[in-house]
């Protein structure tokens, strides 16, 4: 199954990393604004294609953080399950990691709208709930003995 930004999903193998397509996404919308605003095309479009160029940026610098679920946590449970040998450790270390940065988003996201910056803060902690769902999901099963 093919995901939206260019990713695959497949229950036996993980998906290809998104932050390389958002960061190879950021550099071609560079590349278009810098052409575009060599022609004569409305600054209108020339701005559009801009702000597209950075917010790949930013997305790909959000992604590459190490906490799971993003591309960033599963560097880190690579590098996890290369220092200890355990796979289910190096999970569970990375899910950890994706959980404790969900909360500082949230924390942070309710800290800026009580200080009023507005929906933004709201949004933060949105973020952050999805984050500390996802990364529950993706954490290592129960296992009873």
């Amino acid at each position: 199954m093919t995901c939206p930004p260019g990713g695959t999903a497949d229950r036996h193998r993980e998906a290809r990393p998104f932050a390389a397509h958002a960061a190879r996404d950021s550099g071609l919308f560079a590349l278009g604004t810098w052409l575009l605003a060599l022609v004569s095309v409305p600054r209108l479009l020339v701005e559009v294609v801009g702000w597209l160029a950075g917010i790949n940026l930013l997305l790909a610098v959000f992604n590459a953080l190490p906490a799971a679920p993003l591309d960033g946590g599963r560097l880190l449970r690579a590098f996890l399950w290369w220092r200890t040998g355990d796979r289910l450790r190096a999970t569970a270390g990375a899910t950890a990691a994706g959980r404790v940065l969900g909360w500082l988003l949230i924390v942070l996201g309710l800290v800026v709208f009580m200080r009023g910056g507005g929906f933004g803060g709201l949004w933060l902690a949105l973020i952050g709930w999805f984050l500390i769902a996802a990364a529950t999901a993706e954490g290592p099963p129960c296992v009873t003995p």
